[in-house]
């Protein structure tokens, strides 16, 4: 146990502190907010695409669409996400049954899809990957990748 401690301690003494310095600036530098995703529009403008896409969702399932204070306000949180530049990552839905968190986002992975926002690193006159997406990813995939 102590001969290990003894060689890490080694290890660090022959690192160049010049280097571990210039490697801690560079993993707490801040993110790339030209490769962070949001809508290039207005929050109302987000919020009436997002209802438009939720509402097509709902009818292509054949059901009925139903406009209540919850849908109204996870749409408003969710277009004010969407346009305003963060270094957030990603988006997490949880709640109960029913509630409409499938819907949301396969609304809004089609719109994404339907605007064909393209990739800040997209390559000029590129095609095939140029634009951005949306991978939904379920509770039991995330259980998966950890065990």
């Amino acid at each position: 146990m102590k001969y290990s401690k003894v060689k890490i301690k080694v290890r660090m003494d022959s690192a160049s502190k010049k280097r571990i310095a210039e490697y801690v600036q560079f993993l707490q530098k801040g993110p790339d907010y030209d490769s962070t995703f949001w809508l290039p529009m207005k929050e109302d403008e987000a919020y009436e695409l997002l209802l438009v896409a939720v509402i097509a969702e709902v009818q292509f399932r054949y059901r009925k669409f139903v406009y209540n204070d919850f849908i109204d306000d996870q749409l408003c949180q969710m277009a004010k996400w969407l346009t305003t530049v963060t270094p957030k990552f990603g988006i997490v839905l949880y709640d109960g049954c029913g509630n409409s968190k499938t819907t949301i986002l396969k609304a809004l992975q089609n719109l994404i899809s339907r605007l064909q926002i393209r990739k800040p690193t997209a390559a000029p006159g590129s095609s095939y990957g140029a634009c951005c997406g949306l991978i939904i990813v379920d509770a039991l995939q995330i259980a998966q990748l950890c065990t």
